[in-house]
């Protein structure tokens, strides 16, 4: 608890469950807020879940014979599993805490259906002719093209053509340089032109 003033505190913790059901206990257990081991009661939220699962689905998870009560159900899981106390008695909770501990890791699959809507109730839904405004595609192009018309064109700009082998800081002397070299550069090629046509 971090008190931040004096009307509000802060709860740091992983997650808080609001309760509102009277059957507390067993709901703490089934939305996996209890440390199994440390329940006091682990065959009551047991009960719940043989409720709200199929039949078939525990018979062939469990791979025990049809039952007829939650203590016949753990009976027969803890004879299975090999949880027996002293004297050979079954040991139902030990068999409930394995189920729970199924239950929490996912093993047991158990879902819950939407709830069914009335097919005569009366909905907010309309079916409409146009879209709206902001969803006309014409009137998007033409803001589109309006803006892009007013950017400068290519020629506009003016273009520096930098090798790619250049320094990274490139000043008006360097840009001078290049000139000259590109100038050198044409001469050679001339000369060399021309004394390859006097060779021939």
């Amino acid at each position: 608890e971090v008190q931040l003033d004096k009307k509000v505190k802060l709860l740091d913790c992983p997650g808080v469950v609001m309760l509102k059901s009277s059957n507390s206990g067993v709901s703490v257990a089934l939305r996996n807020c209890q440390r199994v081991e440390k329940m006091e009661d682990p065959i009551s939220p047991v009960k719940e879940i043989l409720d709200l699962c199929p039949h078939e689905t525990l018979l062939s998870l469990y791979r025990v014979p049809t039952f007829t009560s939650v203590d016949d159900f753990l009976q027969k899981v803890a004879t299975l599993r090999g949880k027996l106390k002293k004297g050979g008695i079954v040991d139902v909770e030990a068999a409930a805490r394995i189920v729970l501990h199924d239950w929490n890791e996912g093993k047991i699959p158990y879902y819950t259906l939407p709830p069914k809507r009335d097919a005569v109730e009366d909905s907010d839904a309309v079916i409409i002719s146009e879209t709206g405004k902001e969803f006309n595609i014409d009137e998007i192009y033409k803001v589109e093209s309006s803006y892009i018309s007013g950017l400068k064109s290519l020629e506009e700009f003016r273009h520096i053509e930098i090798p790619s082998n250049a320094p990274p800081q490139i000043d008006e002397e360097m840009l001078e340089d290049g000139k000259k070299q590109e100038n050198r550069d044409e001469s050679m090629s001339d000369a060399n032109e021309r004394e390859g046509a006097k060779t021939s």
